[in-house]
């Protein structure tokens, strides 16, 4: 696929849905961003793991290397805390064996030891798990037939592959709305790789101007600890790709191939522009392990349709797994909507939701930064 035509179809997206093209492109650029570590690790140590460096880093990594992206070990951790030791067991064991299968594509591509080529190959892959997470919440699954919401699940799971973490992300928001869907994901996400498919953009090593932009969208998220599109805990790794990239960068001498550059500068215009807070389309709580009778202190963002609620997003690697924590309330309260609250009351069971009875209501000015990190 010409790189045209993807530039075509994102302007396509803001022309009909800036909002959403806003998400979505900035879901991508987390996807990216948090990739930029492992990749950097992965172009370092290659050639000195020798002909096992595929496999040991496809196990180490966050999938964002060549092949299926299941056998990611990080992954597989959260898949673990989400949905249980077995369920991720067999996703990696799926995913070693999905590897073993033989293709008529080859995995490994030029320039495998160069960042910014590694980057531009995961750049179309990246934007299509990005707008397979951003549609997730609209299909409304749960009142779908369950022949439909598995084979949607098994669609959504194998367009968000290429992304190890967005899938098990992707997978725990399906369940709210079906556990047939969601498992549909887990068992289908990451067993194919899609990029060993899709004709490839024009690859060269990255000239100085890409890893210029990139030392800069690494230094820049580093700085504001984040900036609400990775984790905190990347700020580090994303400092040391930021000196990695400047030495890349003084001593690169070949000439410049636009298409690295372009990424890179797409990926700093998303951490500079930033994107809106996702859209709330949740119906129930998300708080799992609460309980009626318990105090809860909380602060989001007031909704009052369909139902009073207050939100706020989590995120557990980067803007492509943000998924809505909410707390419905047991009435509306007097604030205008769209509004941050802070909240105190007790935790009561109506019907099979558990909802907040408010004691305490507080308007508060938005916080500097709206994510919760899990």
């Amino acid at each position: 696929m010409r790189p045209t035509i993807y530039v075509a179809a994102v302007l396509a997206l803001f022309a009909f849905a800036p909002e959403t093209a806003r998400l979505v492109l900035v879901a991508a650029a987390g996807i990216l961003i948090e990739s930029l570590p492992y990749l950097a690790a992965a172009a370092a140590l290659r050639p000195r793991l020798g002909r096992h460096a595929p496999a040991l880093l496809a196990y180490a990594g966050c999938g964002c290397t060549p092949g299926p992206s299941a056998r990611s070990l990080p992954a597989a951790l959260a898949c673990t805390l989400l949905f249980g030791p077995w369920v991720a067991l067999g996703r990696v064991a799926l995913g070693t064996l999905a590897a073993r299968l033989p293709s008529p594509h080859a995995c490994e591509h030029e320039h495998a030891d160069d960042l910014a080529a590694e980057l531009l190959g995961l750049a179309p892959a990246a934007l299509l798990a990005a707008g397979v997470l951003a549609a997730a919440p609209l299909l409304d699954l749960g009142h779908r037939p369950a022949a439909l919401a598995i084979l949607a699940g098994a669609a959504l799971g194998l367009g968000a592959g290429p992304c190890a973490l967005g899938t098990v992300a992707l997978a725990a928001t399906l369940r709210t709305q079906s556990p047939l869907a969601a498992f549909a994901a887990l068992a289908c996400g990451g067993m194919v790789d899609l990029r060993r498919f899709a004709p490839r953009l024009p690859r060269a090593p990255g000239g100085g101007l890409a890893y210029a932009l990139l030392a800069c969208v690494c230094g820049l998220v580093a700085l504001r600890h984040g900036g609400g599109i990775v984790h905190p805990r990347l700020v580090l790794p994303l400092g040391a790709c930021a000196v990695l990239c400047v030495a890349a960068a003084l001593r690169a001498r070949r000439a410049e191939r636009p298409h690295a550059a372009i990424v890179a500068a797409a990926l700093l215009a998303a951490v500079v522009v930033g994107a809106p807070l996702p859209v709330y389309r949740a119906s129930e709580t998300t708080l799992a392990d609460a309980f009626a009778g318990e105090h809860l202190r909380f602060t989001g963002v007031y909704h009052a349709q369909p139902h009073a609620a207050l939100v706020r997003f989590a995120i557990t690697c980067c803007r492509a797994d943000a998924h809505p924590v909410a707390a419905l309330l047991a009435s509306p309260v007097h604030a205008r909507d769209r509004t941050w609250l802070r909240v105190r009351g007790v935790l009561a069971r109506r019907g099979d939701a558990l909802v907040l009875v408010p004691s305490h209501v507080q308007a508060i000015a938005p916080p500097s930064d709206p994510f919760v990190y899990e």
